[in-house]
């Protein structure tokens, strides 16, 4: 986010754009995505993917939808190992 901030760029994906929001005026835009999955009877996992479209005073989400598999494509994950001693 502070790259944003300093007006340098990043490497964020244009089909999120409409999904960004402003909290507060002058604010840096952001996206706020819940992953919800629970783990059925048979050991399959279910999964949600959504968008947090609202929240409320505690920013627990009040109001989302569904990202569709498209959006969900042009999700990366890293993951890292920092501090292990190595």
């Amino acid at each position: 986010m502070s790259e944003a901030k300093a007006g340098k760029a990043t490497g964020a994906i244009p089909v999120f754009f409409s999904q960004m929001q402003l909290i507060d005026a002058g604010d840096v835009p952001r996206l706020r995505v819940r992953l919800t999955a629970t783990l059925d009877s048979l050991g399959e996992i279910d999964r949600r993917l959504e968008y947090v479209v609202a929240a409320d005073d505690e920013g627990e989400s009040v109001q989302t939808h569904a990202m569709p598999n498209a959006d969900r494509q042009a999700i990366h994950v890293h993951y890292l190992s920092v501090g292990l001693g190595r």
